[in-house]
């Protein structure tokens, strides 16, 4: 019999088994590819041409800020100049609550620059700074300026994207050219499967295949391993399920005194209570039991009778 710990990916797999192997317990495991595929909608084409062809719809709303963001740009454009100077310049103008900020970066960069370190991607040190940062101004303008930060990064990157092919041309850390007067843009939105048929928005569809691996324990040695499994449980709770197993075992073996009626048996063992909570077993999954426990030389099943093994 095998019981069930999970799926994971490969690496994730790896570590389970490694895990289990370490108290004795083999480990059976079995592959499987998980599809999925997104669905994006999109509008691509001359903007003057897409204003024209989807002006009636919500589209025309998305096409409009476009537009806009690219006449804004225009203003602030010219040969050379430095791309942090355009960005700060351009979200000045598309963003002005940005200025309600400005305290708060300037105390996000004190902060960092009382650590003698550089800082690096750790989820321990971000929450310990996120705390620091929250102390110094407090958390609804930590997380506000977050937010803000997101919706700036976004911009910029999607601004980006849309210079980069109408004319902006991009070396050494500065932009050059002309922004074309009618660009060619492709917007990616939010839609349903509806409005994509009225309206006649694209589709492109996405597909990710990912690699799970169901991992299995043998039931045998989650038996015969009751006590280290209960001091990996207690480095790593996540494998408390095994250790429900082998006491259930030990639960049907305090039972067995001499011959037991074996229906009676599984009436008995179906429902134990224990001193948190209540173990409820079909009549499937104890006969399951009993079959690996006679398996092991644990336990005799004949004519409907169960005793131990001496």
């Amino acid at each position: 019999m095998r019981i069930y710990i999970g799926t994971f990916n490969e690496e994730d797999a790896d570590k389970v088994v490694k895990d289990l192997r370490s108290v004795g317990v083999k480990t059976e495991l079995r592959s499987s590819l998980d599809a999925e595929i997104q669905t994006h909608y999109f509008v691509e084409g001359e903007l003057k041409k897409l204003k024209n062809d989807y002006k009636n719809s919500f589209v025309v709303e998305i096409l409009d800020e476009i537009e806009e963001s690219f006449n804004t740009a225009r203003s602030v454009m010219y040969d050379g100049i430095q791309i942090p100077d355009f960005e700060e310049n351009i979200l000045n103008k598309v963003m002005p609550e940005r200025k309600n900020y400005d305290g708060v970066k300037n105390t996000i960069k004190n902060v960092l620059e009382k650590h003698p370190k550089p800082i690096s991607i750790n989820k321990k040190l971000d929450t310990k700074l996120l705390d620091e940062f929250i102390n110094e101004v407090g958390e609804e303008k930590i997380y506000g300026y977050i937010f803000q930060f997101s919706k700036e990064r976004n911009f910029i990157v999607n601004l980006h994207y849309l210079l980069k092919a109408n004319g902006v041309m991009y070396k050494k850390g500065k932009m050059y050219g002309k922004i074309k007067e009618n660009p060619y843009v492709k917007v990616y939105m939010e839609a349903t499967e509806d409005e994509a048929e009225k309206f006649n928005i694209q589709r492109e569809y996405e597909s990710f295949v990912d690699k799970n691996v169901d991992v299995y324990a043998n039931m045998i040695d989650v038996i015969y391993e009751t006590k280290r499994i209960s001091e990996l449980c207690k480095k790593k709770p996540e494998y408390t399920k095994l250790l429900f197993m082998a006491i259930l075992v030990e639960r049907i073996i305090e039972k067995v005194k001499g011959k037991v009626d074996l229906d009676q048996l599984i009436d008995e063992v179906m429902d134990i209570q224990e001193e948190d909570e209540e173990l409820h077993l079909t009549i499937d999954a104890v006969n399951e039991i009993l079959k690996t426990m006679e398996k092991a030389e644990i336990i005799k099943i004949k004519n409907k009778k169960i005793m131990l093994r001496k």
